[in-house]
């Protein structure tokens, strides 16, 4: 049986199912809020929260483009973080 890996690109094919009316799923708020179409439906629940990792090969992490956005992701996840 081949096992499933869910990786960041799920996240817009979980909303194109519940877009669809295939049926409900959890997204982080960050996804869902910018998306007129869905409906927030557990408005008093507290998920459990999870790490974020951003990881980059050691021969580029230390590049001007990738700082840049290593660090912009850091700070739009810190907001978001704060925000709760």
């Amino acid at each position: 049986m081949v096992g499933i890996h869910l990786f960041i690109g799920m996240i817009v094919i979980f909303i194109i199912a519940v877009e669809t009316n295939i049926g409900i799923s959890t997204q982080p708020t960050m996804f869902a809020c910018r998306n007129p179409s869905l409906s927030q439906i557990m408005t008093n629940n507290r998920l459990p929260s999870s790490s974020n990792w951003v990881t980059s090969h050691k021969d580029i992490r230390n590049a001007q483009r990738i700082r840049v956005v290593v660090d912009f992701i850091c700070q739009i996840l810190a907001k978001q973080k704060g925000s709760q």
